[in-house]
């Protein structure tokens, strides 16, 4: 095997070392507001939950952006086995976590306490948190994910490891309608107690 010349190797990006730099300084600070939103024991899941994914993405962005900036050669197949679906988990979490903000709003302007006052209705409040914010991500990173997908993944240069979905009716259905519908949900229900 020839000895590699890195001399020779540049970067498909010019500015390359910028992006994988603010996307390690962003996942820092994505970390700090976590740490700062559980030092105060505010407990809000919706601010918790879009920190962790945005912290995730950008995280999972710098890796990328090193390994791939010079070339489109498949390295490492589980790495990007796990961050095709992460990335899918990933966006769908912070389209959702939007919606656990606003709803945590739209009881804070109704003048209700933000915890329910039942033990049943704090459950109920918890599951259709954690429903949302984390166990739907990783189902359209899993179950739904595998219905759509084109390939395992497929590597971009400057970009790295990204999920290939399959260009259909069903993958706008079942992956990019969730991108709309959180949004919608947020604007129809919660923003009328907003204003």
């Amino acid at each position: 095997m020839p000895p590699v010349s890195f001399s020779k190797m540049t970067a498909a990006d010019p500015t390359y070392p910028a992006y994988p730099i603010a996307c390690s300084l962003a996942t820092v600070m994505m970390m700090l507001v976590l740490f700062a939103n559980f030092a105060q024991q505010s407990w809000n899941r919706g601010i918790a939950f879009l920190c962790i994914w945005s912290c995730l993405n950008n995280l999972i962005s710098a890796v990328n952006a090193i390994a791939w900036s010079d070339n489109v050669d498949v390295k490492l197949y589980a790495w990007c086995d796990i961050t095709s679906r992460m990335s899918i988990a990933t966006g769908m979490g912070t389209y959702m976590a939007p919606l656990l903000i606003t709803r945590r709003l739209s009881l804070i302007a109704g003048l209700q306490s933000v915890l329910p006052r039942s033990r049943r209705a704090r459950r109920w409040d918890q599951a259709v948190e954690w429903t949302l914010g984390f166990v739907w991500p990783l189902v359209s990173a899993g179950p739904l994910y595998l219905v759509v997908e084109a390939s395992r993944f497929q590597v971009i240069e400057g970009i790295g490891c990204s999920s290939a979905l399959e260009a259909s009716i069903l993958m706008l259905v079942l992956t990019q309608i969730w991108t709309v519908l959180p949004p919608i949900i947020s604007v129809s229900f919660y923003y009328r107690k907003l204003s």
